[in-house]
């Protein structure tokens, strides 16, 4: 071979060790170009196209590499990831398999085997080649990232704790991992060793979005609603353009009752993503929780223009003609509704609110009880009827549905909540302070939502003397 050549092919290869890809680039195709034979040249011109991010050159790069040395398993494993990249998945494991039965020892090939195989819905075979991958290697750190997430895809998550806890001890500065690690806890409903992991994540990178915004998210589930808008301010705050940001700061406004700063938010994540249906049906709700029923209308209907089978914002629109006493509309509506979706249960709860608070009592006792009947397992569907007898003042009633609630769901806030304020109307205040508290522990801020059950809480305490004594009891000393 000319002894220029070969040390363009040196320079070439050295540019790429140094990460300057656009020298690199020129030195390799001028050797690919004076020497089309030059297998090696193709092959690390590919990687170097790859590094630049021009796949397709690198695809080409590799698939000449092949050509002219098929039984290379360094040009087909480079082959095989560049069509991964470009999203030829059956073609990729295709060339990446032919790589490894030429060469198994090899771990970044069986680790790139699985990350395609993943892409291909072949779980189990990716989490296979993924754990070979990291048996070849116990330091390839994108192994266990890749195996966790395969585990996570699968929904075994005690599996996916594991592995990114141990990709943690190879990495003690990887984000990556912890977010990983917070995603496998929250699977296994350890929420709050969820939020410690991503808040060690986000002090390794305070300026990402995403990461205050799965804070959130795991702040949200556990009930934590000021600190969960906290997160998702900030994540506002460091992608401002973000429709599900400002949708996630509007959700928790309206928990907390800030309806004006719901409205606010929720007009603004609209405006960024126009032709989200969910979050014009969200604004509609925070409409109607300000009474504004014409905007509501306007709000449904638009998400109805967006997706017609929405059947929640087909239901809400028909209240919102209800409260507005365009009955016929209304009824149209609402009869589509069930029509759309005859063996939803929440379809006919829903109704039966709407029809509770206009008084049709009969309908909506009948609407409430064939959404029971529909999902007899749901504890919302029991605590949705207990709602609507609480509505109409029949406390009876009511503590039988909160109760059947609670019987299938031990820790449901609102149904505890929803008992308490049953049995302060009956009289039974010892009681209803106790279930009352029982609400309070579960969600601290529960009161804050439902006044109607602070005030219950607090009849209750007055009416035991509970109050007073806990004003004016000595501190121990």
């Amino acid at each position: 071979m000319d002894r220029d050549i070969e040390q363009r092919f040196n320079h070439g290869c050295e540019w790429l060790k140094q990460e300057r890809f656009e020298e690199a680039i020129q030195d390799l195709q001028a050797v690919a170009t004076a020497a089309p034979d030059h297998w090696q040249a193709h092959y690390h011109l590919g990687w170097a196209y790859a590094q630049h991010g021009d796949m397709h050159r690198a695809a080409e790069s590799f698939g000449q590499a092949v050509a002219l040395q098929p039984y290379s398993p360094d040009a087909l494993h480079g082959r095989g990831w560049a069509l991964g990249q470009l999203g030829h998945d059956e073609l990729a494991a295709a060339a990446i398999q032919r790589a490894i039965a030429m060469k198994p020892e090899v771990a970044w090939f069986h680790a790139d085997l699985g990350l395609t195989l993943r892409s291909l819905g072949r779980h189990d075979e990716a989490v296979a080649a993924l754990r070979e991958a990291i048996r070849l290697d116990p330091k390839l750190r994108h192994g266990y990232m890749n195996l966790g997430a395969a585990l996570l895809d699968q929904g075994r998550f005690q599996e996916a704790r594991d592995v990114y806890a141990q990709a943690g001890l190879l990495d003690f500065d990887n984000a990556d991992a912890r977010r990983g690690l917070a995603r496998a806890l929250s699977g296994l409903g350890q929420h709050a060793e969820a939020q410690q992991a991503l808040q060690q994540a986000i002090t390794l990178r305070p300026e990402e979005a995403s990461l205050h915004a799965e804070l959130g998210g795991v702040l949200e589930q556990q009930r934590h609603w000021a600190f969960a808008l906290h997160e998702y301010r900030e994540a506002h705050r460091l992608e401002p353009t973000s429709a599900s940001h400002a949708d996630n700061v509007a959700r928790m406004s309206l928990e907390l009752g800030a309806i004006d700063d719901a409205i606010a938010w929720f007009e603004r994540a609209f405006a960024s993503d126009p032709s989200n249906a969910r979050i014009a049906y969200s604004l509609g709700l925070a409409y109607r929780h300000a009474r504004r029923e014409a905007d509501a209308e306007q709000s449904f209907r638009r998400a109805l223009q967006l997706d017609p089978l929405y059947v929640a914002a087909r239901v809400q629109l028909g209240g919102s003609l209800l409260r507005q006493h365009r009955s016929p509309e209304a009824r149209t509506v609402l009869a589509e509704a069930l029509q759309q979706s005859p063996d939803d249960a929440n379809v006919r709860i829903m109704l039966a609110t709407e029809l509770v608070d206009l008084g049709s009592r009969d309908e909506a006792y009948a609407m409430a009880n064939e959404g029971v009947a529909l999902a007899p397992n749901s504890p919302l569907a029991h605590f949705a009827r207990g709602d609507i007898f609480l509505y109409a003042q029949q406390a009876d009633e009511a503590l039988g549905s909160f109760d059947a609630a609670l019987a299938l769901d031990p820790d449901f806030a609102r149904a505890h909540g929803g008992r308490g304020s049953a049995l302060s109307k009956l009289g039974r205040h010892q009681d209803a302070v106790v279930a009352l508290r029982r609400a309070l522990a579960i969600d601290h801020e529960i009161f804050e939502q439902f006044s109607e059950m602070k005030r219950d809480y607090q009849e209750s305490l007055a009416v035991l003397g509970e109050h007073r004594a806990e004003e004016t009891a000595p501190s121990d000393h």
